[in-house]
């Protein structure tokens, strides 16, 4: 299972491409636009609660702020281009509220498929930029949309307690306190989630706070400490523990097998910025 780094900075110039196979995530929101390429075999992607299996050679587009997760039955290989809406400043703004009906394409250029495909990190911001734009244009020319303020009253609430577990992930972020803040049931609360996310709240705040820890670990020189630390744990043998379970593991290997001298040189040169 290839554990997708959820955490993805502000950076108005914010682009983070991510190749992997057999991609598996549980649901979440977050600020970016995502586009996701199937190289090979299939991908499921739930939206909203509407699952879309993309195939090899075919485009889905995630717009900000919805609810999805990734899941994979046999196998599958993509490349997934995450960036901020503020790299496609103008199409942010003519959206407004809209979303799309579906974020599949109806049918992929093969020319338009195989300039994807090929984005990589070192690219030029303009090149990259053109390219996003280009794939969006043509997807929102496909489609219907509607407005996303229309929700159905379940996936209000659940929004709100995903958006308080982003906002509050790294400090005090126990379920007594959200309940508290938006005058819940503690009870209640954490069966809803359960029911929804499929997994407890705990355990979904600790799949965040390690999928944020795989990010620093690849991408910094921060010391182990330094990041059980800024991932809100107070204990590095906690910390370690929770890595392993969900990595397979301990930090200091995943480091050694993922971390890339190009991706810690960008973070060094300040394109990618914790908020």
């Amino acid at each position: 299972m290839a554990l997708y780094e959820s955490w993805h900075g502000l950076n108005p110039e914010y682009f983070k491409v991510e190749k992997a196979e057999n991609l598996s995530y549980p649901p979440h929101i977050h600020y970016c636009f995502e586009v996701v390429a199937v190289l090979e075999g299939e991908l499921n992607i739930l939206t909203d609660g509407i699952n879309t299996v993309v195939k090899e050679g075919q485009l889905a587009v995630i717009f900000p702020n919805r609810l999805h997760s990734f899941s994979t039955e046999k196998q599958s290989r993509h490349k997934l281009i995450i960036f901020s809406p503020d790299m496609v400043g103008h199409f942010t703004k003519k959206m407004g509220s809209k979303i799309p009906e579906t974020i599949l394409f109806d049918t992929v250029p093969t020319e338009l498929f195989t300039l994807f495909k090929n984005i990589e990190q070192g690219d030029s911001i303009f090149k990259v930029k053109g390219i996003l734009y280009t794939v969006l244009g043509i997807f929102a020319d496909e489609k219907k949309f509607l407005n996303s303020e229309n929700q159905p009253k379940h996936l209000s609430l659940l929004y709100t307690m995903l958006d308080y577990i982003e906002k509050n992930c790294y400090t005090n972020c126990s379920l007594k306190t959200l309940a508290e803040s938006i005058k819940y049931d503690y009870t209640y609360l954490s069966k809803f989630f359960k029911q929804n996310i499929g997994f407890s709240y705990n355990e979904y705040v600790n799949m965040i706070k390690i999928s944020h820890a795989s990010y620093l670990l690849k991408t910094t020189e921060l010391s182990v400490l330094e990041i059980s630390n800024r991932c809100g744990y107070d204990s590095l043998r906690t910390f370690n523990r929770n890595f392993k379970k969900y990595t397979g593991d301990i930090p200091k290997d995943y480091r050694s097998l993922n971390a890339t001298e190009e991706e810690i040189e960008f973070n060094k040169r300040g394109i990618y910025k914790e908020s």
